[in-house]
């Protein structure tokens, strides 16, 4: 039989990163707890959130600008959506359902980047 190369170190990029996030994205996107940071906050739900949170990010924003292409490399795609957690956990009370929300949707971010074979950790 054909032998297969090594796999990859979990630690290297693969070349394909951009659509390998962008297949994590949209099945995240999907989750029911991904759903309060699909798109921005609305300020008429949190009128206070854009005085609190000083740099906005959802993970809408982040699928977009994958897609344009604004991302030189996947570390930065990963600090933007680590702001979405970071944003909600600065801006909602602990123990929250929206706190709850962002904890199982960060997981299943990891595990998603995981199964696709993106370096996260």
């Amino acid at each position: 039989p054909a032998r297969r190369p090594p796999p990859r170190p979990a630690t290297e990029v693969p070349d394909d990163w951009p659509q390998r996030a962008g297949r994590v994205l949209k099945q995240l996107i999907k989750m029911d707890v991904a759903e309060p940071f699909a798109q921005p906050v609305d300020a008429e739900e949190a009128p206070s959130y854009y005085d609190v949170i000083e740099r906005p990010m959802d993970l809408g924003t982040v699928q977009k600008q994958l897609r344009k292409g604004a991302y030189r490399g996947l570390l930065q795609l990963l600090a933007d959506v680590k702001l979405v957690w970071a944003n909600c956990f600065q801006f909602n009370v602990p123990g929250s359902d929206v706190v709850r929300y962002a904890n199982e949707a960060r997981k299943a971010f990891l595990k998603l980047c995981k199964d696709e074979g993106l370096p996260v950790e």
